[in-house]
């Protein structure tokens, strides 16, 4: 396994970590806001390549919308209010980032 695929697992992994707790904390005054501006800055702050941001963000958005379905027993962990539509928002927003993150612009020649 090379450097740059472990570091591709270890970026799912942060992501799917950070999806889990915002999960558990966004119900709360402190957790939505907190899990928004962690979530955004480690997105940010990752290399724009398809190692780094990209499997982060994948990671936890698909974590946030998994977490989000009914569960067979009828509960749930997203609750259908702002603070859970506003996760799931977020959650829609950075996987549109992963991958729009790792484009690079071309320059011209001439």
């Amino acid at each position: 396994m090379g450097a740059r695929s472990l570091l591709a697992v270890l970026a799912l992994a942060g992501g799917l970590a950070t999806g889990v707790a915002a999960v558990a904390v966004h119900a709360t005054v402190w957790g939505w806001p907190l899990a928004v501006a962690a979530v955004l800055t480690a997105a940010y702050a990752l290399p724009g390549e398809w190692w780094a941001r990209l499997p982060f963000c994948w990671g936890f958005a698909g974590v946030a919308f998994a977490l989000s379905q009914t569960r067979p027993n009828g509960g749930f962990l997203v609750s259908a209010d702002l603070p859970g539509y506003g996760l799931i928002g977020v959650a829609a927003v950075v996987a549109v980032l992963g991958p729009v993150g790792t484009i690079r612009p071309r320059r011209h020649v001439g």
